[in-house]
């Protein structure tokens, strides 16, 4: 048997877990009694509190155990059969990298088939004495799991998902899903049986057997189907519930809603798995007094209700855990249960923010990169883990590159081992997602900062430009002056050479176009002290922009003689104008 943890962290409890999955007691008794009683029953909480662990190694080991006693009891009870069925995979699977594949309207209940299937293999072996009906109907299915001394109990986890889905899609969920759970059969069934009574009755031939079996089959297709369904869903998201209103109108009358721990229940989750007995990493261990865990329950409960979130019980515990590990290995076989002091406790703070730095600190620690490399593997992971403040699900293939895929693989499973990331399976497909939603706070911060630092290198990269651009004016200026001083060399070679026809018209060729290269290279100068204004002005820099535009004003000044009807000039003009108008508003 694989060893394990007795506290699983941020993951959800599993029904292996159902030894150690403490504090919750009362509320699966509670949670055993109304499923029982109602054919529906919405289960709802904020997220983090345990509604998954509560199904999986609450109720369900619970609803084995009571529904074996009753077969030892009574050989020809019925149990229930739980199938436990995820939408949000098959929303995602519908996506195929960039194109979307359209979703029919059986995807939904095709998905929930395909779970019942792989559940109880053998469904597709069982006949049932009536043919014209659809083979793939939940209530068909229902009826064939009834003639094994079974009945289905469909729980739709994370119920808020269908919100996805097409409506046409929703709408024949709906219809199926209601015509397992009403008591009446499907008038196609009831139009088969009336068909097949009315051939027996005109059938003169028809012995006693035959009359008996037909009966036989009447009696159970008439027997009313004792399916049930529950639905998990957040409490933001309890609404959703409305999208089942039109067939059942009552959804919303039968629901449990689970609350954080209570300080005693919340004693008995830190305290009872650290001595139960099993195949575990660490040894058994207790604390030091009673005093030391009241004090740990109390920093960590809500000041104002003295609630305590599931979460962080288990993230206290885990660390707790670990040093008890660290320190008794030195001490391999102890027989005595390890006494947890207050040096074993960590610093509390805040523990989400701290247990989700050290899973990134610990992964830093193996790997063989540079800051920089490893940053940039943090910021494509992180990128991708938290779409528009949700857990989004992650393609292993965005995050695994051929290229890198051993170092990338080693990441995902150093992630996956400190429980910040999880698998998320369907069919062929992989997918990775951020553990719990309360981790979704520091990623988005992650994401904030890398944002940050992404904008802090555009600033600079653009002050480098700045400066180019300030160095490049600088040299047209000192190549205008240089022009300029030719020009009057020019000037002084062509009134000494004046009586010399051909070297006068060669100097005047040459001041001409010395001057028609000044003019453009003025321009040139210009249009970048203006361009460097107007980014100035986006700034909101207006007196640096000022600046810049006054320069290149005076440029054109010295350089053209027409320059109070050139377009630069009067452009410059109009931007000085604009600016002195906002400085006026501003002041």
């Amino acid at each position: 048997m694989k060893k394990t943890y007795r506290y699983p962290g941020v993951n959800y409890f599993t029904t292996k877990d159902s030894a150690i999955f403490c504090g919750r007691e009362d509320e699966i008794d509670a949670f055993y009694t109304q499923v029982m009683l109602n054919r529906t029953l919405v289960l709802h909480a904020d997220s983090g509190i345990g509604k998954s662990s509560l199904i999986q190694a609450g109720f369900l080991p619970f609803l084995d155990e009571k529904q074996n006693e009753s077969v030892l009891q009574d050989p020809n009870f019925s149990k229930y059969l739980p199938i436990t069925i995820r939408f949000d995979s098959l929303k995602k699977t519908a996506k195929n990298e960039d194109r979307q594949i359209s979703i029919s309207k059986e995807d939904l209940i095709e998905d929930t088939l395909t779970k019942i299937k792989s559940e109880f293999p053998r469904l597709n072996k069982i006949q049932l004495p009536l043919k014209k009906y659809n083979p793939d109907s939940l209530w068909w299915i229902a009826k064939k799991m009834a003639s094994e001394k079974l009945k289905l109990l469909l729980i739709f986890d994370q119920f808020e998902e269908i919100q996805g889905y097409p409506l046409e899609t929703i709408k024949y969920f709906k219809e199926e899903l209601a015509e397992l759970l009403n008591t009446e059969m499907p008038k196609l069934i009831y139009e088969n049986i009336k068909e097949a009574a009315s051939e027996m009755s005109s059938n003169e031939n028809a012995n006693e057997q035959e009359k008996n079996e037909l009966n036989n089959i009447i009696s159970f297709f008439e027997k009313p189907l004792d399916a049930k369904a529950i639905f998990i869903v957040r409490e933001d998201r309890l609404g959703t519930m409305t999208l089942l209103a039109d067939y059942f109108p009552n959804i919303l009358k039968n629901d449990f809603i689970l609350n954080p721990l209570s300080f005693q229940n919340a004693l008995i989750a830190l305290t009872k798995p650290a001595l139960v007995a099993g195949d575990f990493y660490s040894p058994k261990f207790k604390f030091e007094s009673d005093e030391l865990v009241t004090h740990l329950i109390n920093e960590i409960a809500d000041s104002q209700t003295g609630l305590i979130d599931p979460i962080q019980i288990q993230i206290v515990a885990t660390n707790i855990e670990k040093n008890c590990i660290e320190k008794t290995k030195l001490q391999p076989n102890i027989n005595e249960p390890y006494i947890v002091t207050e040096e074993d406790i960590p610093n509390l703070g805040d523990i989400i923010n701290e247990f989700y730095n050290n899973c990134w600190d610990i992964l830093k620690s193996k790997l063989d990169l540079t800051e920089d490399q490893f940053e940039s593997k943090k910021n494509k992971i992180t990128d991708l883990l938290v779409v528009n403040n949700r857990r989004d699900l992650v393609n292993s293939g965005w995050i695994i590159e051929a290229q890198t895929q051993e170092i990338d693989q080693k990441i995902v499973d150093e992630l996956l081992m400190t429980g910040l990331l999880r698998v998320v399976l369907y069919g062929r497909e992989k997918y990775y997602q951020l553990c719990h939603d309360r981790f979704i706070k520091p990623v988005s911060e992650d994401q904030q900062k890398h944002e940050l630092i992404l904008k802090e290198k555009e600033t600079e990269k653009l002050k480098r430009d700045l400066e180019i651009e300030k160095k490049g004016a600088s040299d047209i200026k000192e190549l205008y002056r240089k022009i300029k001083i030719k020009n009057k060399i020019s000037i002084g070679i062509a009134t000494i050479c004046l009586l010399l026809f051909g070297l006068v018209f060669i100097s005047y060729y040459n001041v001409e176009k010395m001057k028609t290269k000044n003019i453009d290279l003025s321009k040139i100068y210009v249009k970048k002290n203006i361009n460097s204004a107007d980014i100035l002005i986006e700034d909101k820099d207006f007196d640096a922009a000022k600046v810049y535009l006054e320069e290149a004003k005076i440029f054109l000044k010295n350089s053209l003689i027409d320059y109070k009807t050139d377009t630069l000039y009067l452009e410059i003009e109009k931007k000085i104008k604009d600016i002195d108008e906002k400085s006026k508003k501003n002041k």
